[in-house]
């Protein structure tokens, strides 16, 4: 047997790289452990972030040119041009792991500036939302519905246009219109899972509406309840149609008592306990979706760069901002304050302005006879649901009527015949000399009908516009959008919620597309109004909401 002799020399030089080689696995481990205490750090930092921001708007030495209002294509293609986070992960292989994943949550989520903390004044500037659950782990979905409000205390104040990535990140696009310190305040309104239950099953449901009906004859009365239906079957009901405004969609009510005839209905109101029990079916098992509320010169120039108010404009990434408590600044198009009574009675000299909706409308009615230097007084009770006025001096005529099946908590309910469809109005204009001025406004009402329903309603109503563009094709024509409202209770929070009132602003915008009819989105201008939301909002909202409908309607006579 051969025996190899080394000498220690030699045996260092073979052990050298070998010690070498330990040496830096152990740096490489110690340094990784290093790293890794440095992400935990931060992830433990980041759950201590509310939605909160603030930034100052600093005012440059000239404003800069007005690329603000992205032109149609760039809208259109803008959520694909801001990519959000890419997810980390290893794409063929599985990974295992024991964890849990919640709804998103407003004290988790984050949000950033992807600018400096001064903005200049003139400029848009965008936020990103990283939407994460109570454990603070990521969402890696889309389909949350949030607000976005930038304001100053006692000075301007806007919202934010908020894009889905549908990877769990939001960007939030803000106009900065004035200068000072301004917060950024971010509330997310409902979960995507709320959003997902709201779209397939509550707006389809049946019965979110109903009303008792009463029947009279002259000497006995009868009460019983009344629903919408789309479709039967059923036996034994009243029913009461209205093809031409209504389609398919059916008032039926239960057979009235003491021998009275169907066609003894008179009138209809709320059936509030019903609804407030349909309320609890619809979130029995679903209750955490919908719990609590939710939370969390120079500029003259800028303007004229703005187009003039037409119909079918493409929706800009800021609709304004407010300048103050009482001037809302448009960014969408070109509008004007109008408060001088002779300028807005001559923009409608000889004209018969119809408003046709709800009670926002009239409140429009009411405050537009005061900008016209009238003060409204109403009549009577009955007068609030069919108001005619004649102002002498313009020889302008302004009409109010309510569309039927309102929703009203009146223990007297109107009779049907004080109520006009829009689809019957419109039917009946046909004057030729054509100076006639529409508004169209169906929407604060509607929440409760089912998604088919409501489509039916303004599918029929752009047919009867068609038809009376048909006869007038110049006469101008506005389609009130919906605005958002607080909502404390739960039959709010899932009967009439924001996210279903926005999308019916979104339906009405896209079915009188292509009709000549400009759309009126109030959306923004509501929401940014630093003051509770409600169903009828404070007078200053309203001007400004009615200046708006006036610089479109006289922008040929300015």
């Amino acid at each position: 047997m051969r025996r190899f002799r080394i000498s220690l020399p030699r045996l260092v030089l073979i052990a050298l790289p070998v010690i070498m080689c330990v040496v830096v696995i152990l740096g490489y481990a110690a340094l990784s452990a290093k790293f890794r205490t440095t992400v935990r750090d931060t992830t433990e930092h980041i759950q201590t972030v509310n939605l909160k921001h603030d930034v100052r708007v600093v005012t440059p030495a000239a404003w800069p040119r007005f690329n603000a209002i992205p032109t149609a294509r760039n809208t259109k293609y803008i959520a694909h041009e801001v990519p959000g986070p890419v997810e980390k992960g290893l794409p063929g292989r599985w990974q295992h792991r024991r964890g849990n994943l919640g709804m998103t949550s407003s004290k988790t989520s984050t949000i950033s500036l992807t600018s400096p903390a001064n903005v200049t004044e003139g400029e848009m500037f965008r936020v990103m939302i990283e939407a994460r659950d109570t454990s603070n782990r990521s969402r890696t979905m889309g389909g949350d519905f949030w607000y976005a409000t930038l304001a100053t205390k006692g000075g301007g104040s806007t919202s934010g246009r908020v894009l889905d990535h549908a990877n769990g990140s939001y960007s939030v696009y803000f106009f900065a219109g004035w200068s000072g310190k301004a917060s950024i305040q971010i509330t997310m309104v409902h979960p995507s899972e709320a959003v997902d239950y709201l779209v397939q099953t509550v707006w389809h449901a049946y019965d979110r509406i109903n009303w008792l009906g009463r029947f009279e004859d002259g000497v006995n009365k009868s009460t019983t309840p009344c629903v919408l239906r789309r479709g039967g079957p059923w036996t034994g009901k009243c029913e009461l149609s209205h093809p031409y405004a209504l389609g398919k969609t059916v008032l039926l009510c239960d057979e009235p008592a003491h021998g009275l005839k169907c066609d003894s209905l008179v009138a209809v109101y709320n059936n509030n306990t019903w609804i407030r029990e349909r309320a609890r079916e619809l979130t029995k098992g679903r209750e955490q979706l919908f719990q609590g509320k939710a939370k969390d010169s120079r500029k003259d120039l800028l303007l004229k760069q703005l187009p003039e108010c037409e119909p079918d404009q493409p929706k800009p990434l800021s609709a304004g901002y407010w300048r103050d408590s009482r001037t809302w600044v448009s960014l969408a198009c070109r509008t004007k304050e109008w408060k001088v009574p002779r300028d807005i009675g001559r923009c409608l000299v000889n004209k018969m302005v119809y408003l046709l909706g709800d009670s926002t409308s009239r409140q429009w009615y009411e405050l537009l006879s005061g900008m016209l230097g009238v003060p409204f007084v109403r009549k009577d009770l009955l007068e609030q649901n069919n108001i005619y006025r004649h102002f002498d001096e313009f020889n302008l005529t302004t009409i109010f009527k309510f569309h039927p099946l309102c929703l009203t908590r009146n223990p007297r309910p109107t009779p049907f015949n004080l109520f006009s469809f829009e689809v019957d109005v419109l039917d009946a204009l046909k004057d030729r000399s054509c100076n006639y001025v529409i508004l169209i406004s169906p929407w604060a009402h509607y929440p409760q009908w089912t998604k088919d329903m409501f489509l039916e309603r303004v599918s029929l109503l752009r047919e009867a516009l068609l038809r009376f563009r048909a006869r007038c094709p110049d006469a101008p024509v506005v389609v009130k959008g919906s605005h958002p409202r607080d909502q404390p209770g739960l039959e709010g929070r899932i009967f009439y919620n924001n996210f279903m009132l926005y999308q019916l602003g979104k339906i009405l915008r896209e079915t009188f597309q292509g009709t000549a009819a400009w759309f009126l989105d109030i959306w923004d201008l509501n929401m940014a109004y630093p003051a509770s939301k409600m169903v009828h909002m404070p007078d200053d909202v309203v001007k400004q909401e009615l200046s708006m409908f006036l610089s479109y309607v006289c922008r040929k006579r300015q």
